[in-house]
């Protein structure tokens, strides 16, 4: 991370944060609803505090989706390269 960010964001217990890391799609199945459908599959169930989506910054097609995959009424914040969705 560039900047550690606060500690109410940064501290880990090995159980609060479920990490996500280059989800991708081959091009000749995206914009189909599959990203959507696995990162569901994997979060569906999950206890942890936060999900983090780590992606590229100029995969401005991830960033949307990640946008449109926040958690209850979180907000989506930045942490470096990270993105972190509390719950």
């Amino acid at each position: 991370m560039i900047d550690p960010g606060p500690e109410e964001l940064t501290l880990e217990d090995g159980r609060r944060t479920f990490g996500l890391f280059e989800l991708a799609v081959q091009p000749q199945w995206r914009r189909q609803g599959i990203a959507t459908r696995v990162h569901r599959a994997l979060v569906e169930g999950l206890d942890n505090a936060r999900v983090m989506l780590n992606g590229r910054p100029e995969a401005t097609a991830a960033q949307a989706a990640y946008r449109s995959w926040a958690i209850g009424d979180s907000e989506p914040r930045f942490l470096g390269r990270a993105r972190l969705h509390t719950r």
